[in-house]
């Protein structure tokens, strides 16, 4: 068996920049990486700005007629209270730039967040 080297040169240079070239080709085609962000929360915490109706209430609760008001609350369904304001006007515009609906007591002792006739849209 005899070996032909007369194209050795040009077989040896085709095959050093085949295998220069190879990497350079194979990240060529690799996709773009995709980052993800994931976010784990716990299921039962509701964010305050998916909440329709909040609730102003003057403090203390559960005071005498005629008694002074000390300040407004904002509170949510289940009276976790959101902000404190000195007049339940504050209360009211800050309730509507956080995106939520408040409500305001018909009459100020009747404050029953299940009852919908003790609120009224502000």
């Amino acid at each position: 068996m005899q070996i032909d080297w007369r194209g050795r040169r040009e077989f040896i240079t085709l095959l050093g920049s085949a295998a220069a070239a190879w990497p350079l080709a194979a990240r060529a085609q690799q996709r773009e990486r995709i980052r993800l962000i994931g976010v784990l929360t716990g299921g039962g915490h509701v964010k305050e700005s998916d909440m329709a109706n909040v609730y102003v209430e003057a403090r203390p609760k559960g005071r005498s007629e005629g008694s002074p008001i000390e300040d407004y609350v904002v509170e949510d369904h289940a009276d976790h209270v959101l902000d404190t304001f000195k007049t339940q006007r504050e209360a009211i515009e800050w309730a509507r730039k956080q995106g939520h609906h408040p409500h305001v007591a018909r009459v100020r002792h009747l404050n029953d967040k299940k009852k919908a006739d003790h609120w009224r849209a502000a």
